[in-house]
């Protein structure tokens, strides 16, 4: 499968600012000065570890001791891989994705990743 463009990428993580994904979640977050601070989604806890880091767009749980950006974020709750993730959040913004070229022409894969060919193939299946 090509790899997705590093320019892509950044589109899409400037195209959904984290908070919002977080907020797809369940987790609601306030604000902590520059940051974003609410529930862990990853563990049941009483006081918020979760954070926000706007300025970034980074999460941290401190009480999990994930982080990372919105890749890793729909990663992890989705329990999916990267290109998984890369394509959800790319529909949740609205960009298209756009993969590095092979040969001079940009290549635009006509399906998309394993998973979703899977999950196509079973609905075909279901169908029948």
């Amino acid at each position: 499968m090509p790899r997705i463009q590093s320019s892509c990428l950044d589109a899409i993580r400037s195209a959904l600012p984290l908070r919002e994904a977080v907020s797809r979640y369940g987790v609601v977050l306030k604000p902590s000065g520059v940051n974003w601070k609410g529930l862990s989604p990853f563990t049941q806890e009483k006081s918020p570890s979760f954070y926000v880091l706007e300025e970034k767009q980074i999460f941290k749980c401190f009480s999990s001791g994930y982080a990372g950006d919105i890749f890793e974020l729909v990663q992890r709750m989705e329990n999916i891989g990267f290109t998984e993730a890369v394509e959800q959040v790319a529909q949740w913004a609205g960009v298209p994705l756009v993969y590095e070229s092979v040969g001079g022409v940009a290549s635009v894969p006509s399906r998309g990743s394993l998973r979703q060919e899977l999950l196509q193939l079973h609905q075909a299946a279901a169908d029948f």
